[in-house]
């Protein structure tokens, strides 16, 4: 009886023994439970208040997490849309810059003194001097990457008529994209040490160290200039005056006026444009006349200077011919043959530099005016007894379109023989350099 005592006694105490166990084991199970709801809670509470900050700050600013985000996309986009790879690089031919990488609709493209629209496909390979221009409804999207030039993505919208050009000066390679009508949107990567990228529309001109922007430009000499990444330097060419334009701030120039700098909300840049540029549009169908009256009047005080400076050059038609024809063999001539031939040539160039660069913008100009003339808008008399239709049935395009074009390809021609350089004239008749290096 006194061993079943002690037995049943062990029995008791050991069942005491594990049920206290349990309990420890359930209340330190608790207690890390505890623990990771204390660690976790903060956590929860710290994404609810960046929630509601995110949603505070959507319409003003983007949240450290979102700009990270952001960085990340444009530079994954950097990489695939502007920047090219190397064998890309390698298949361009010698006079290869780029490619044309999309098009949509009217795109045309002005090469060596002929037009190539209906020669175009995506990949089609760009060359220094091209004409590049787009109709109605039409868009195109241009990769420069030359070893000269910054790697540069071009936009090309509607209704856009702008040129290329490489032109090495003294150390340094620039490069210039001249609008001469519409809106060309361009994400440039970093420029090297000895690069230069400028944006030109005549009135105003954009230069740029790695940045995304948009240049519009209408025929009246109204232009708009926007940033989305970056700074561009805007100048004025009348006064000198230069605006730092950077995301938040955009650059008016007015035509035949001033340059003012505009706050615009970050982000709204685009919607901005738009809006300007139909607004530039309306006031510019209400005044037609006026518009087509001032450039009829420069065109008319410029367009026998430059048809004479034009024919005295192709007077030197053996020259230019036998360049031509060495181009075609993708060879030149001696050097002995070169420092001839481009001493007679370059007098010539230095007389149409001197008003080429407006005499350009003008005629651009009032080729874009007679798409509102042929619309309606501006028709009228320009002085007593000539009317605007009397201009522009004898506004014969394809002669002056000829001669411009053939006058890129002599550039081209005449800069492969002189190390890539061609003197440039300024944007003064009467402020005019050129490179004595000829």
């Amino acid at each position: 009886m006194k061993q079943i005592l002690i037995v049943s006694a062990l029995f008791l105490l050991f069942l005491s023994f594990t049920t206290c166990s349990d309990k420890k084991e359930q209340q330190d199970d608790t207690k890390i439970h505890d623990t990771r709801e204390q660690v976790t809670e903060p956590v929860k509470e710290e994404d609810s208040r960046e929630e509601d900050m995110q949603k505070v700050n959507s319409k003003d600013t983007l949240t450290t997490t979102e700009d990270e985000e952001t960085r990340l996309t444009e530079k994954t986009t950097e990489t695939t849309s502007s920047m090219p790879t190397e064998r890309t690089r390698q298949e361009l031919g010698p006079d290869g810059e780029g490619i044309l990488s999309f098009r949509e609709g009217d795109v045309d493209l002005v090469r060596n003194g002929s037009p190539l629209g209906d020669k175009l496909y995506e990949g089609f390979e760009i060359q220094n001097y091209d004409l590049v221009s787009t109709g109605e409804e039409s868009y195109a999207e241009i990769e420069v990457y030359s070893s000269r030039c910054p790697d540069t993505l071009i936009t090309v919208m509607e209704n856009t008529t702008f040129s290329f050009e490489i032109n090495k000066l003294e150390s340094s390679k620039n490069t210039t994209f001249d609008v001469f009508a519409g809106t060309i949107a361009l994400k440039v990567n970093k420029l090297a040490g000895d690069q230069q990228l400028e944006v030109l529309t005549g009135e105003a001109s954009m230069g740029v160290r790695g940045t995304a922007f948009t240049v519009a430009a209408l025929p009246t000499g109204d232009a708009l200039v926007t940033c989305t990444s970056g700074k561009v330097e805007c100048t004025d060419d009348a006064t000198g005056m230069s605006f730092v334009v950077q995301p938040g701030k955009v650059m008016e120039k007015a035509g035949g006026g001033g340059m003012r700098r505009l706050d615009v909300p970050a982000g709204d840049e685009d919607e901005y444009m738009e809006t300007w540029y139909e607004k530039k549009v309306q006031l510019l169908k209400s005044d037609a006349l006026a518009e087509i009256r001032k450039y009829v009047k420069d065109y008319e005080s410029r367009i026998e200077q430059f048809t004479k400076a034009f024919n005295d050059l192709m007077n030197e038609d053996a020259i230019i011919d036998k360049w031509i024809a060495e181009d075609k063999k993708g060879k030149i001539g001696s050097t002995m043959d070169i420092m001839k031939e481009k001493k007679k040539i370059i007098g010539h160039i230095y007389e149409i530099q001197k008003i080429l660069f407006w005499f350009k913008h003008v005629y651009y100009r009032l080729a874009e005016l007679k798409k509102f003339h042929d619309q309606g808008f501006g028709r009228g008399e320009i002085r007593t007894g000539y009317t605007t239709t009397d201009f522009f049935n004898s506004f014969t395009r394809a002669e002056v379109d000829s001669r411009l074009a053939d006058l890129r390809y002599i550039y081209k021609l005449y800069a492969k023989r002189n190390d890539g350089s061609v003197p440039v004239g300024s944007v003064s008749d009467d402020d005019f350099f050129g490179d004595d290096n000829f």
